[in-house]
């Protein structure tokens, strides 16, 4: 049997491999065999995913964005390992958060002082939103003093 290699289709057209077909924007396992003069990806999902689960575990935040979610549909598709897929959940979970507080923080550094002092006394704020805020107001006192120099 020849080896298996993660494929990312990043072509607009469907690739065919034997009897695998990857659609543009897609990774599938395909024989090692057929992707010769191929680009591919360097990447080998099966090969991360082999081995002990607390060590792929330890490796999850070094994978791209592409690779987690190639990771996570091979681990379903394969052994579906319900601790492995937790940590692939969380990570992604993870990733998610931060990107939705980067957009936060983009978007309050555009209000004024005085509307972000305000919504300090609004209560329906978490205080994540609040450390937020006040982090940003901190930073604008800071460059200001800063500026007086």
């Amino acid at each position: 049997m020849s080896k298996k290699v993660m494929h990312q289709n990043n072509t607009n057209k469907i690739q065919y491999f034997g009897s695998v077909a990857v659609r543009p924007g897609d990774a599938r396992p395909v024989d090692a065999h057929y992707l010769e003069g191929v680009q591919t990806s360097s990447f080998d999902v099966i090969e991360f995913l082999e081995g002990n689960v607390n060590d792929i575990k330890k490796r999850v935040n070094d994978l791209t964005d592409a690779q987690l979610s190639d990771a996570i549909i091979s681990e379903i598709k394969g052994e579906n390992r319900k601790s492995l897929l937790e940590r692939l959940d969380q990570e992604v979970e993870q990733r998610q958060l931060d990107i939705a507080t980067k957009v936060m923080t983009a978007q309050l550094e555009l209000e004024t002082t005085d509307d972000l002092q305000q919504m300090l006394l609004d209560d329906n704020n978490t205080e994540e939103d609040n450390a937020l805020i006040q982090s940003i107001l901190d930073a604008r006192i800071a460059q200001s003093g800063d500026s007086n120099d």
